[in-house]
């Protein structure tokens, strides 16, 4: 059973995560972690979040959403989604996404994202972004 749950504190839970990132040569969930230690990113700012997918005490997934440092205060990006390979295929992405959108859409007027990954852009336009 997944559990979708606010990541607020003990960062360092993600460190498997984060290798199997880097296996899938994604560098942003050690990113992630690296930018919270130092406080570059914690994903505590108004309207911020960043969301952890569980499944038997383990992270299987991740997501978050961050002010837009590029643009007006009004828009949130949502950052960093990525899920386990062997938890892939199960729709946690796409829920995942739903809930920062959902948390977004309280928060912020536009709501951004970029993506190099074909899989994932086919994702996100399903879910209206282009």
């Amino acid at each position: 059973m997944y559990k979708f749950i606010p990541i607020t504190d003990n960062i360092d839970r993600l460190q498997h995560l984060a290798k199997d990132a880097l296996n899938d040569n994604y560098r942003f969930v050690e990113r992630t972690i690296i930018q919270w230690h130092s406080n570059e990113n914690r994903f505590d700012k108004k309207g911020e979040i960043l969301y952890g997918i569980m499944d038997n005490g383990i992270f299987v997934g991740l997501g978050g959403l961050n002010r837009d440092p590029y643009t007006l205060e009004y828009v949130g990006r949502v950052r960093h989604v990525y899920i386990n390979r062997a938890h892939r295929q199960h729709g946690l992405a796409k829920k995942l996404v739903l809930m920062i959108i959902s948390k977004a859409q309280k928060e912020f007027d536009t709501i951004r994202l970029s993506t190099n990954n074909g899989i994932a852009e086919r994702m996100y336009e399903t879910l209206g972004f282009y």
